[in-house]
């Protein structure tokens, strides 16, 4: 600037050379995100999808440390029993009715009841876990564990 308050025109020249070369910065930028937002999609979108499905969940068995409850005297009032559940995680297979009809197929086989809870099976949040059956025997337990290769997304 000058005495004036004006610009010179060297000034306005290095001024508008600067503001060309943050536009372009800014567009070279630009330009690297949306290609690399490009290249995630396009060419990572089905394997970064199928990752995040198979993060979704993480089942960790937990130990309780519990122990007896007993009364003043010494009597024990409960006691610790193991008790098992069946569910059914809807994103870790392809097709509900499989692991239906699979399911239905073992309990028939090894002449065990079939539980109304995997009659009912069906379509639903893929993340939510479904509760199949509740306190179920060791024979049960035992059976679901063998053939759980057959049995994906179904767990103890």
């Amino acid at each position: 600037m000058n005495g004036k308050g004006r610009l010179s025109a060297a000034n306005i020249f290095h001024l508008r050379q600067r503001t060309r070369y943050a536009a372009v910065m800014i567009a070279l930028i630009f330009t690297l995100l949306v290609v690399r937002l490009v290249y995630l999609q396009l060419y990572k979108g089905e394997e970064l999808r199928l990752r995040s499905e198979t993060n979704s969940i993480r089942l960790r068995k937990i130990t309780p440390a519990r122990g007896l409850i007993m009364d003043s005297r010494g009597k024990v009032l409960v006691e610790n029993t193991p008790s098992f559940n069946v569910i059914y995680v809807p994103n870790r297979t392809r097709s509900h009715l499989q692991i239906k009809e699979e399911l239905q197929r073992i309990y028939r086989e090894e002449s065990l009841n079939v539980p109304p809870g995997i009659l009912k099976l069906q379509e639903g949040p893929l993340f939510v876990p479904i509760r199949l059956e509740t306190t179920i025997s060791r024979e049960k337990l035992a059976v679901i564990e063998t053939n759980s290769h057959l049995l994906p997304g179904v767990f103890i």
